[in-house]
């Protein structure tokens, strides 16, 4: 993992505020497929982006009936009218687990999930930077929770290895809970 003075990695990580990333980034965080963004990084998200929100719990309602299908997809969703407070934002949705607390999925799950979802993210910012993807908006730079390191129980190190063969230059920032409220 790199520190700020480093440059052979394309991961940077750094202490601060994700939600203050320059305007039009993309902000990719790990979520569940139940719909819930209730604790850490996601509740933040939900307080700054809550149109972003919206779009999120209607995806997966419409695959509650089988919600496992969201495991290792992303979803992609464009900076959204009202969600401007701090942005605006393209806001990413790794699909890495399943459920969420008690019923998160097992450490090799959500690694193998996340990889999965960053080639869908990927393919998904690819489209739109090619123009195959109607609407003109182009995502921005790729900024970053630390992502499945709390919640997920997968050690940081995995996943930072991951975000390394995504070959996108990424900053990943500590999170403060109590600097996100």
């Amino acid at each position: 993992m790199t520190t700020p003075s480093s440059s052979a990695s394309n991961v940077l990580l750094i202490p601060g505020d994700l939600f203050a990333a320059p305007a039009n980034s993309v902000l990719i965080h790990a979520c569940n497929a139940l719909g819930s963004w209730r604790s850490g990084v996601a509740l933040a998200f939900r307080s700054h982006y809550p149109q972003a929100h919206t779009v999120y719990v209607s995806h997966c309602a419409r695959r509650s009936s089988n919600p496992s299908d969201l495991s290792g997809t992303a979803l992609l969703i464009p900076p959204q009218p009202g969600d401007t407070v701090k942005g605006p934002h393209w806001v990413a949705c790794l699909f890495t687990s399943v459920g969420y607390g008690r019923s998160v999925d097992p450490p090799e799950v959500v690694v193998r999930n996340t990889e999965a979802a960053l080639r869908d993210l990927e393919a998904q910012v690819a489209a739109l930077e090619a123009g195959e993807v109607e609407g003109g908006m182009v995502p921005g730079e790729w900024h970053a929770a630390k992502i499945n390191s709390v919640r997920f129980k997968v050690p940081w190190e995995r996943t930072a290895a991951l975000l390394e063969g995504v070959g996108r230059r990424m900053v990943v920032y500590e999170f403060d809970e109590a600097a996100a409220r």
